[in-house]
């Protein structure tokens, strides 16, 4: 009686020239309560509460051809992002690895929480300490008794944002 659940798209978070033949993906699963009851997102659900990392798993890929570092990599890159949103960025960033490619790259990024929520911080400063991050600027809206989002760091780099601007960077 009901219509068939409707695909589920995810962003890819690895590039294929630094992990070959596998696919990472960041999935956050989401519950509410409803009428007393508990209730999980089911494709986020599925993959991280029913299957164990190694698992295999049925994808169908949906080319995003926007979504792509720029063609010339010597173009700055301003990568914003809010919890699972920076999945493609850290494939970006694999892939200018991979290329040898080093554009200047500035990270901004908002989830709730430091100690819980900072997705890939280990990758994140491996990148900055190597150069492939030149800067890594967040917010983590639930640390501090005044809620701090991306759009406040936006605010408070606002001259620093114009600079890149200026010299031709790209805003994802």
């Amino acid at each position: 009686l009901l219509r068939p659940l409707a695909s589920r798209s995810y962003s890819i978070a690895s590039s294929q020239a630094s992990v070959d033949d596998q696919v990472h993906l960041t999935v956050a699963s989401l519950s509410s309560s409803v009428s007393g009851r508990e209730r999980h997102g089911v494709a986020s659900n599925f993959l991280n509460r029913h299957r164990a990392p190694g698992d295999e798993v049925r994808v169908c890929l949906d080319p995003n051809r926007r979504l792509r570092p720029p063609d010339d990599r010597d173009t700055p890159l301003i990568l914003i992002a809010a919890g699972t949103g920076v999945a493609p960025y850290r494939a970006f960033l694999q892939q200018l690895d991979a290329e040898g490619s080093a554009p200047p790259a500035w990270l901004i990024f908002g989830n709730p929480h430091l100690r819980t929520d900072f997705l890939y911080q280990r990758e994140w400063l491996e990148f900055r300490q190597r150069g492939l991050l030149s800067h890594i600027d967040c917010a983590f809206s639930r640390d501090q008794n005044e809620k701090r989002y991306v759009q406040h760091v936006l605010q408070e780099q606002g001259a620093r944002l114009d600079q890149w601007l200026g010299q031709g960077a790209r805003i994802y």
